[in-house]
């Protein structure tokens, strides 16, 4: 077959049969080996003066194995990669959220009760109460006093004295008899009640 290729070309082979031959598929698998190896450095981090030696040792390699085409392609490639921008994700930063803030209610203000201050109608009934006790109850066992009632309580007087009625249910039945009471009149303070007077009714 007839060598169609120039003198110097043939010379060339004449002069060195074991040199490599680079056919297109064997330039471009090495391109892509030299454009992933560019790729690889960037990815760990090459920088500064070591990145551009690199850069400049790959073209050269690319040069010598294909040409100017994958020389381009190798150097477009990694001052791409160098050149695009950091892309940074905005953390959004969340809002409190609001709330209401409760309302305290004070608790109420408790009176201060002191034994000095005047009887009042409680404190005139317990009082005629223990007289009702001491003179029917005591000499009728079993007399059943009615609790205190607060729909009926003792009345005040004029004087700021009180009247309460006590009233016991005897312990046997008694013909015509439904209740014993005591009436009394109290006065005095809370920490010393005085009965001024007291008497026992059935009624």
């Amino acid at each position: 077959m007839n060598d169609d290729r120039p003198l110097d070309d043939q010379h060339f082979d004449d002069q060195h049969p074991d040199d490599p031959q680079f056919d297109d598929r064997r330039s471009a698998a090495w391109r892509d080996a030299i454009v992933e190896s560019a790729r690889a450095d960037l990815a760990r981090g090459g920088h500064g003066r070591k990145h551009v030696w690199t850069v400049v040792g790959l073209v050269i390699a690319a040069l010598v194995v294909s040409g100017s085409g994958v020389a381009y392609a190798l150097s477009t490639t990694i001052l791409s990669d160098r050149s695009a921008p950091a892309t940074s994700t905005a953390t959004a930063t969340p809002t409190p959220e609001e709330r209401d803030t409760p309302t305290v209610i004070p608790a109420p203000v408790t009176p201060t009760v002191s034994p000095d201050d005047p009887i009042d109608a409680l404190g005139a009934w317990q009082a005629c109460a223990d007289v009702g006790v001491a003179n029917y109850a005591a000499q009728n066992p079993g007399a059943e006093m009615q609790p205190y009632d607060p729909d009926h309580p003792p009345t005040r007087n004029d004087d700021g004295t009180y009247q309460a009625i006590v009233a016991f249910v005897p312990p046997q039945p008694l013909p015509g008899v439904g209740s014993i009471i005591a009436i009394c009149t109290v006065g005095g303070t809370r920490g010393d009640p005085t009965v001024l007077d007291w008497i026992l009714k059935d009624i």
